[in-house]
C-alpha cells in the first residue's frame, strides 16, 4: 500500500495510520485496520478521522473496543448524533436502558431516521416503566413504517402497559388475519381482552396461539394462569398437560402443573412437579419457589414437617430444605417449643452455611435468635439478610424493632427509611401483568 512506503518516511503521522486503517477495512482486514487506527490515536488521541473511522468499524464488527472508541469520541465531540446513536444501541445491548435513553434522546432526529435504533428506544422506555412515551415513539414509528410488523406489535405492547387495553387490540389485531399469523400478537390480544373482561375471546385467542406455536412456553402459561384467574383449575392443568407433551423439559411448565395441583389440594403431586422442575433447571427458582409455597400453605404443618425430615435424610445440607424445614418448625406449628427453636437454628445454620448469601434463611435465623433473647445476633443475621436482599422486607421490619428497643436511633432511621422508600414505590408502580414478557425489535 502507498501508505505503508510514506509510513517508513514518516512514521508518527497519525493522518497515514488512519488512512492505512481505512484501506485495510475496504480489504476486509478488520483487525489491522483498527490496530492502524489504535497507532494513529496513540500518536494523537483527539485525531477526529481516526476516532470516527474506529468507531464505526468497532460499532459495526462488534469488537470489544468499541465503547472505549466512541466513548473517547464523545469526549472530543459530545454533540455527535451518530456517535450516541451508536453508544446507545451497544448499551441496549448491555442491558443498560437507563443509559441507552439518554444517548438516544442525546441523538435528536438522528435516530428517527433509523427503525432499529428508535426501536430499541421505546423498548428501554418500556423497560423503565415509560410506556406512554414509548407508545409515542412507536405510533411514530408506525407512520413512516407501516408494515413492519415489530414495529406494530411493539406499538400494541406499549399501549397495553399503559392501560389502553382496547386500543391494543385494534393496533394488533391485523397481524392476526392473512397468511402469516403472528402467535405472539395472540398472546398480546388475548392479555388484553382478558383486562377487559373479555374471557371466552381470551381463550379462543390463547388456544390459536397454542395451536400455532406449539414449541412457546408463554402460550401455555398464559393460558393457564387465566383459566387460575377465572376459579378454573382443572382447565389450567388440561392446558399444561398439552404443554409438557410439546416441551417435555419445560422447568416453568412443571412449575406452574404444581401450583395447579397445589390449587387442587394434591400435595404430594405438587411436590414432585416443584422438584422436577428443579432438576431440570436447577439454576432457576421455579421448584424452591414452588415448595415453599406448597408447604407454606398446605395447612397441613404436621406432613410438611415429616415431609422434609425423610427429605433432609437424603440431602441433609441442602439449603431449601433446611431453610423450608425451619420455616415449619417457627412459623407454621401451632406451638413453638425451645426445642424446636433449637433444631431451627440448626437446620439455618446448615442453610447458610450451604448458600452464605440466602436471604431469607438469615431473616429466618435473625427471628430464631430474636425469640431465644439474643438480641445482637438477631441483629447481625438481619444484617446478612439484607446484604443478599437490601429489600427484604421482614430483615427491614426486624432490624427496625431491634435497633430501636436498643436505642441505636440514627441507625433505626436508616433502615426505616429504606423500608418506607420500598412499600412507597410498590404503591406507585402500576405493574404490568407478568404475562406479557417480550418486546421484539428489528
Amino acid at each position: 500500500m502507498i501508505s505503508d512506503r510514506e509510513l517508513k518516511q514518516r512514521p508518527g503521522d497519525p493522518k497515514l495510520w488512519t488512512e492505512r486503517a481505512l484501506s485495510l477495512e475496504a480489504l476486509g482486514r478488520n483487525a489491522e485496520s483498527i490496530s492502524s487506527f489504535q497507532r494513529a490515536l496513540t500518536l494523537k488521541p483527539s485525531f477526529m478521522p481516526a476516532l470516527e473511522g474506529a468507531s464505526e468499524l468497532t460499532y459495526k464488527t462488534r469488537d470489544s473496543h468499541a465503547k472505549t472508541f466512541l466513548a473517547k469520541l464523545l469526549e472530543v465531540d459530545p454533540n455527535n448524533a451518530t456517535a450516541h446513536a451508536m453508544a446507545g444501541v451497544l448499551a441496549f445491548e448491555g442491558r443498560d436502558c437507563p443509559m441507552a435513553i439518554e444517548h438516544f434522546e442525546k441523538a435528536g432526529s438522528n435516530l428517527d431516521k433509523n427503525e432499529q435504533a428508535y426501536s430499541l428506544y421505546g423498548a428501554c422506555l418500556l423497560e423503565v416503566n415509560k410506556a406512554q412515551k414509548a407508545a409515542s415513539v412507536f405510533a411514530g414509528l408506525l407512520e413512516r413504517f407501516p408494515e413492519s410488523v415489530n414495529v406494530r406489535y411493539n406499538l400494541g405492547y406499549a399501549q397495553f402497559l399503559n392501560g389502553k387495553a382496547t386500543d391494543a387490540i385494534a393496533t394488533l389485531r391485523p397481524l392476526t388475519s392473512g397468511d402469516r399469523v403472528d402467535a405472539s400478537a395472540l398472546n398480546l390480544i388475548a392479555s388484553a381482552e382478558a383486562t377487559e373482561g373479555q374471557l371466552a375471546a381470551a381463550l379462543n385467542d390463547l388456544r390459536s396461539a397454542a395451536h400455532l406455536k406449539p414449541e412457546a412456553e408463554e402460550n401455555y402459561l398464559d393460558f393457564a394462569s387465566l383459566c387460575l384467574e377465572h376459579n378454573s383449575p382443572d382447565l389450567a392443568e388440561e392446558i399444561i398437560n398439552i404443554g409438557l407433551q410439546n416441551i417435555p423439559a419445560s422447568a416453568r411448565l412443571y412449575s406452574m402443573r404444581g401450583i395447579v395441583n397445589a390449587q387442587n389440594n394434591k400435595f404430594d403431586e405438587s411436590a414432585s412437579d416443584f422438584e422436577q422442575s428443579n432438576r431440570l433447571s436447577p439454576d432457576k427458582s421455579y421448584g424452591s419457589v414452588g415448595l415453599s409455597m406448597l408447604y407454606a400453605e398446605s395447612k397441613r404443618p404436621e406432613d410438611s414437617e415429616k415431609i422434609l425430615r425423610g427429605k433432609l435424610k437424603a440431602a441433609p445440607n441442602d439449603a431449601t430444605l433446611n431453610y423450608l424445614f425451619a420455616d415449619v418448625l417457627v412459623n407454621q406449628s401451632k406451638t413453638v417449643s425451645g426445642s424446636n427453636l433449637a433444631e431451627a437454628k440448626a437446620a439455618l445454620a446448615r442453610a447458610v452455611a450451604a448458600k452464605p448469601q440466602f436471604s431469607n434463611a438469615h431473616a429466618l435465623l435473625g427471628k430464631v435468635y430474636r425469640r431465644m433473647g439474643e438480641t445482637a445476633r438477631a441483629i447481625q443475621e438481619f444484617k446478612l439478610a439484607l446484604l443478599g436482599n437490601p429489600q427484604n422486607r421482614v430483615a427491614l421490619t426486624q432490624v427496625v424493632s431491634l435497633l430501636r428497643g436498643a436505642g441505636r436511633e440514627k441507625e433505626a432511621a436508616s433502615y426505616s427509611a429504606t423500608l418506607r422508600g420500598l412499600v412507597q414505590q410498590e404503591l406507585k408502580d402500576d405493574v404490568s401483568q407478568s404475562r406479557v414478557r417480550i418486546v421484539r425489535v428489528q
